[in-house]
Order: C-alpha cells, then sequence, then structure tokens
C-alpha cells in the first residue's frame, strides 16, 4: 500500500525593499504569532523569516509563541487580530486541516478567517526510537509494533501533524501505539530521549541524528535527507509510506489583497536565499515555495487526505 501525505506550513517574510505594492506599509512593528512553543521547527524557521523581513522592510517583525491545543489557541489569536497586516500566523497542516477535523470548540474557521500568503517549506518527517530499546533498523520497530500490541509514541498535542502521522504510518504497517500527548516539540523529544515514550515522528528528530541519544530509523520521504545521508527512506526499509508536511504563513481575511502579494512575494525571495536554505535543511525541512493560491489548494486537498487518515484511525471527525 502507498500512502503519500504533503504537509506543509509557514510564515511571512522578506520582501523587494524598493516595492511600493503596498504603498508605505510597514510603517510600525509587525507581529509573527507562531501557535506553539518555542525551540521546535517550526518556532525556528519562523523566526528566520521574521529576521529577514525585518532587514528587508526596516521594521521589527517579533515573534510570539502562543501554544495551546494543539495549535489552536494561538491560531484563534491570529483570526481575531486586525486584517491590517500588522498580525501575522505561522501555521501549518495541523492548525488549519487537522484541527478542523477533529474540534468541535473550535474558535476560528481556518479558510474563512484566514487568506493564505505562503507556504515556505516542507518537512522531512524522521521516525525516532529511545535507544533502550535496541533497534537497529526501522524493521525492527515494525516487528514490536505488530508482536506487542503497540508503543507508546509521542505528539505535540491532540490533533498535531505528529499524531496524525505516526497514525497513518501504524495504519500502513498494521501495527498499534499508545498516544502521548504533549505541549511542545521539545517536551515529546525529551520525553523519547529519556525512555518516557517509545517512538517519535518529527522533523527536528534530525537535529539529533549522530549525538547518540536516540535511535534515528527512518525518514518517511521520497528520497533520503542530504543531512542524514544514511538513514534511509521507508520505501528503501520496505514499507512504502511517504509523509512530508508544510509551514506556510496567514493573515486574517481581509487583509488588503497588495500587502498579501507584497508578503507572497517577499517569501519568494527568502525561500531562494542561501542561508535561509542550509538553515532549513538543518532542521529537518525542505525550501518549498508556494505562492497563495497554491497553499489554498493544498489545504483543501489535505482535509480530504487527513479525513480519510481519522476515519481509518477510528477518531470522531467533524
Amino acid at each position: 500500500m502507498r500512502v503519500f501525505v504533503s504537509i506543509a506550513a509557514a510564515l511571512g517574510m522578506s520582501v523587494l525593499a524598493t516595492s511600493v505594492v503596498a504603498g508605505e506599509w510597514p510603517e510600525r512593528p509587525v507581529t509573527l504569532i507562531v501557535p506553539y512553543g518555542a525551540g521546535g521547527a517550526t518556532d525556528r524557521i519562523a523566526r528566520l523569516a521574521a529576521d529577514r523581513l525585518s532587514t528587508e522592510y526596516g521594521q521589527p517583525v517579533i515573534v510570539e509563541n502562543k501554544p495551546g491545543a494543539g495549535g489552536s489557541l494561538g491560531t484563534m489569536l491570529a483570526a481575531n487580530a486586525e486584517n491590517d497586516g500588522y498580525t501575522l500566523l505561522f501555521a501549518n497542516n495541523s492548525t488549519h486541516v487537522i484541527q478542523p477535523l477533529i474540534n468541535p470548540n473550535l474558535q476560528y474557521d481556518p479558510v474563512a478567517d484566514f487568506e493564505p500568503v505562503a507556504s515556505l517549506t516542507d518537512a522531512s518527517v524522521f521516525v525516532g526510537t529511545s535507544k533502550g530499546l535496541g533497534f537497529e533498523n526501522l524493521g525492527d520497530l515494525v516487528d514490536h509494533l505488530r508482536e506487542t500490541g503497540g508503543t507508546t509514541y509521542g505528539s505535540t498535542g491532540i490533533g498535531s501533524m505528529a499524531q496524525f502521522t505516526t497514525l497513518l504510518f501504524l495504519d500502513a504497517v498494521k501495527g498499534q501505539g499508545k498516544h502521548i500527548p504533549y505541549n511542545d516539540t521539545n517536551e515529546a523529544m525529551a520525553a523519547v530521549m529519556s525512555g518516557e515514550i517509545e517512538m517519535l515522528m518529527a522533523p527536528n528528530i534530525l537535529q539529533q541524528y549522530g549525538q547518540d541519544t536516540l535511535d534515528v530509523l527512518a525518514v518517511l520521504s521520497a528520497e533520503r535527507h542530504p543531512k542524514a545521508p544514511d538513514v534511509p527512506t521507508a520505501a528503501e526499509a520496505g514499507f512504502d509510506v511517504e509523509v512530508v508536511g508544510w509551514f506556510g504563513v496567514f493573515a486574517p481575511d481581509g487583509t488588503p489583497d497588495d500587502i498579501v502579494q507584497k508578503l507572497s512575494a517577499s517569501m519568494e525571495q527568502v525561500v531562494a536565499d542561501a542561508q535561509f536554505r542550509e538553515t532549513a535543511l538543518l532542521t529537518g525541512l525542505f525550501p518549498k515555495y508556494r505562492d497563495n493560491a497554491t497553499l489554498r489548494q493544498t489545504i483543501q486537498d489535505h482535509s480530504k487526505l487527513f479525513r480519510n487518515i481519522g476515519e481509518s484511525a477510528g477518531i470522531e471527525l467533524q
């Protein structure tokens, strides 16, 4: 069985300094809300992008971490912000695809309340396990999943990309697992390294590659990651599972189109920057620009894909 998921995620960034498309905007600091805790892949890329925007526009772009409720708390705050271009959201498929499927009390509409600006990166998902288990390859993990009736796996919360990615993987390999949600990526990473949980699937596992803190068994992408060339893909290990994430920037609905287009053009410039590309790769991400129309279509496509995943896993969906 072949399973493919493209997830991506995002932020607002640098643009042409000479552009007059959006008039004098920005004339004061811009806030970029990251709906997760500091230190994770989302936060790192958001801060890099914010720095570049600050340089390009000559105004501070301030990252504010607003974690909680699987990313929905910070996303709700952004949805209720003024639509004047001075509050942006750095979001992903969890906030705009998964949470709307599973959260009956969601206080925002991912389509009606936001204008997609652009995506900046795709995300390679690595499979990491606690070193105490002694797994040498992905096959060892799959055998464990089948023989023991399951494993404990972490995520950044119910409805997070990490949870749904793991559900997809478990379905593909006919395994079982118990979900343990954490507040952010740092907590989940610490848990798998200490042995509190057995497994974690996330882009920033790459940061532990080669440090003897956990076992990195595979990457769930079509090709090996250039920063971890000896980590095989799941397909190379005999399991045809492919998961790619996305990160993108959004503005509150009603934000003037000239500002949205100016931001989108800036992000394309950022994605082309050599320093940004190198930092993204080191974080487990692949630089990938999608304009606002393409990002909008991606959200629609992934809503269908993740609904299928949730239904297969028996999750009550909205």
